[in-house]
């Protein structure tokens, strides 16, 4: 039970934070801005902005919606992908003399704190029958019966 509150907690607070950040990047708040860790990227164009501020709702809203539709397991293997983005925000930072701090302080935490939520969600007990069922051919759900390999005699 505490396992799953965590979980659950974890998964709230950066779908909530990386949604804000989105939100801030959208409204030009330079605090957000100057805090992503690349020189010059307060002097960006407006559009990078609002294609940064869009990504980063999206990656929050989507979480979100799997928590809420209590895919627990999805949301893991979710946040697996997902961390891409932090770990892409590191490493972009790092190779473009931006600062080290942000990169590991911001992008590095962000990326960490997303793979042990995703363990911890992935490790969690599944409920019996949670498990996909094996897949059946269009055959054998028509007519109820049971899909054999090729060659196998029923």
């Amino acid at each position: 039970m505490l396992q799953k509150s965590i979980g659950t907690g974890l998964t709230g607070l950066l779908g909530a934070g990386i949604i804000t950040i989105g939100v801030g990047y959208l409204r030009g708040a330079h605090s957000i801005i100057d805090g992503f860790g690349l020189p010059g990227w307060a002097e960006a164009p407006e559009p990078a902005y609002w294609v940064k501020g869009f990504r980063d709702i999206s990656s929050g809203v989507v979480p979100v919606v799997l928590l809420a539709l209590g895919q627990r397991r999805a949301l893991g293997w979710v946040l697996v992908a997902e961390a891409l983005v932090p770990i892409g925000d590191l490493t972009t930072v790092l190779t473009h003399d931006g600062s080290t701090g942000a990169a590991l302080g911001i992008h590095g935490v962000t990326a960490a704190t997303m793979l042990a939520t995703a363990g911890i969600l992935l490790s969690e007990d599944q409920p019996a029958g949670s498990r996909l069922p094996r897949a059946q051919t269009m055959r054998s759900r028509r007519t109820g019966t049971r899909a054999t390999p090729r060659g196998a005699s029923r």
